[in-house]
């Protein structure tokens, strides 16, 4: 089972039947009802990298999250508390710190730095289970802030990187909830790291790293002291890189692109006795003002592609057409797999 984070949707969360397959420069993912984001633009950077905010900015990195970096920190299962936050040792950082709030689920485990991350340990085995709780904060934030920018690397457990719902990182100003992001949350990378057995189904399901940006904007909110980011991830799950970002500029929009392409419904396939072919309409999300050719897939092992014609994505919601001959209603109901590209791609 795969669900999407709280911050997606909040009126339409829930959970999704799929197998992902991550692919740049391509997209690929499964027939499903709801949205799933897929990697789309060739490129794209796995690590937070400079958001390019305008006017003064401040900035704290956490690179390299891991007991070397850290070192005299409890280890598994993570229930021990910390001796001190973790602060940001990037090159050119400021004085935020990483808190630990509150440990996994029945005291089961919790955040620490291990071998290559910042991992939230437990002896749960249960999907989408609290690993615990953290803050990203800056006591001391850049004087006349008017935006925060957040983007964290994560590694999800079965589906899951972020506890659902809830957990998706919320600011707080002076101590006071703001709450999710100002804009859509935005999915910069995704690619696998190896697998894992799932117990749910069996088999050895793709683990993903994502890399997720945050902004908010707080030009609103008067004279700020104090900045603090709370989030909460499941059991299981890894940190690997946190950056953030604050600009005395309330930016024109959103600082991340969009690098992602969803897919928003389904339609159902028909078939056309005339003339011998099937075919179905899907809708999907992404990128504005573009051109894209999305493919189709019937097999599991993706062996085999048939392309759209070139499609405009508008506004970013537009639809997909797939036609092919014979009765594939059954097929096509059971499982279609989707990848895409820019015509200039190859």
């Amino acid at each position: 089972m795969v669900a999407l984070p709280q911050f997606f949707s909040e009126a339409s969360q829930q959970t999704l039947n799929t197998r992902r397959q991550p692919l740049l420069p391509l997209i690929r993912l499964v027939l499903c009802a709801g949205v799933v984001f897929v990697a789309l633009l060739p490129g794209a950077n796995a690590q937070p990298v400079s958001p390019d905010l305008a006017g003064a900015t401040s900035y704290d990195g956490w690179t390299s999250l891991s007991r070397y970096t850290y070192p005299d920190f409890p280890g598994f299962p993570g229930t021990s508390d910390w001796p001190r936050p973790l602060a940001p040792l990037a090159p050119g950082s400021g004085d935020a710190e990483i808190t630990r709030l509150a440990p996994a689920a029945g005291g089961t485990g919790g955040a620490y730095p291990a071998e290559e991350s910042l991992y939230f340990g437990s002896f749960l085995q249960i999907p989408n289970a609290l690993g615990g709780t953290l803050r990203v904060g800056d006591a001391t934030p850049l004087g006349g802030v008017k935006t925060v920018v957040l983007q964290m690397q994560i590694g999800e457990v079965e589906g899951y990187d972020f506890v659902s719902p809830g957990g998706a990182p919320a600011l707080k100003v002076n101590g006071e909830t703001v709450g999710r992001a100002s804009l859509p949350p935005v999915l910069l990378n995704r690619f696998q790291s190896g697998t894992y057995p799932s117990p749910e189904t069996g088999l050895d399901e793709p683990v993903f790293v994502n890399t997720w940006g945050f902004q908010w904007d707080v030009s609103s909110l008067g004279p700020i002291s104090s900045l603090g980011i709370d989030f909460s991830a499941v059991t299981h799950a890894q940190i690997y890189e946190v950056r953030l970002d604050q600009s005395d500029v309330a930016q024109s929009g959103a600082v991340f692109i969009p690098r992602f392409l969803a897919l928003a419904g389904m339609g159902a396939p028909l078939y056309d006795e005339i003339e011998s072919s099937t075919s179905v309409t899907h809708s999907f999300i992404g990128p504005p003002a573009s051109t894209l050719i999305v493919e189709y897939s019937e097999h599991a092992d993706q062996s085999a592609w048939t392309p759209s014609a070139p499609v405009e994505t508008n506004s970013g919601a537009f639809q997909v057409t797939f036609t092919a001959p014979g009765d594939r209603r059954a097929a096509w109901s059971r499982s279609m797999f989707f990848r895409a590209k820019y015509p200039s791609d190859p």
